[in-house]
């Protein structure tokens, strides 16, 4: 396909038990069908209910630094990036049960840096609002439970 991994784990741990590993490592995956993988569906869902309706992000970039603990990964810095927007998460997940705790901070704009976009001009009048899309991620992988912790909504009238 069109998509590249780049990935790096140095772990330990009894070749019996696959969540006994230990250790530590890092990803990149560079795809552009990156918005249809199973944990940012929701999202995606999520996102078209907001005043701007985004209903694909165009996100094709995802990397994080990971360490693993006796069965339990740790996400540190895990970002996903597309042309214009930026979505930042940390936590972790259980390996064997695939349960989810996470931070997940969405910015709409975060990567439009073009002057000249008409939809620079846009984020200068919603810029509160490209940081205020924060979400406490819980649930599994295959049912995730998303829950905003900011509402846009009541912070900007008229959305």
């Amino acid at each position: 396909g069109s998509g590249s991994l780049d990935a790096y784990l140095h772990a330990c741990g009894s070749i019996d038990n696959p969540y006994s590993y230990s250790g530590h490592g890092s990803f990149t995956i560079r795809d552009k069908q990156l918005g249809a993988i199973q944990l940012l569906g929701p999202l995606s869902m999520l996102l078209q209910g907001t005043a701007l309706g985004f209903t694909s992000f165009e996100l094709n970039e995802m990397s994080a630094k990971i360490n693993l603990e006796e069965g339990v990964a740790h996400f540190t810095d895990l970002q996903v990036n597309g042309p214009l927007t930026r979505i930042e998460a940390a936590g972790l997940m259980k390996l064997d049960s695939h349960t989810l705790d996470m931070r997940v901070a969405v910015h709409l704009f975060g990567n439009t840096t073009n002057r000249r976009n008409p939809i620079t001009k846009i984020t200068d009048i919603v810029n509160p609002l490209s940081a205020l899309l924060r979400f406490e991620l819980g649930g599994t992988i295959e049912k995730q439970r998303w829950r905003s912790i900011y509402d846009p909504r009541k912070l900007i009238p008229g959305l």
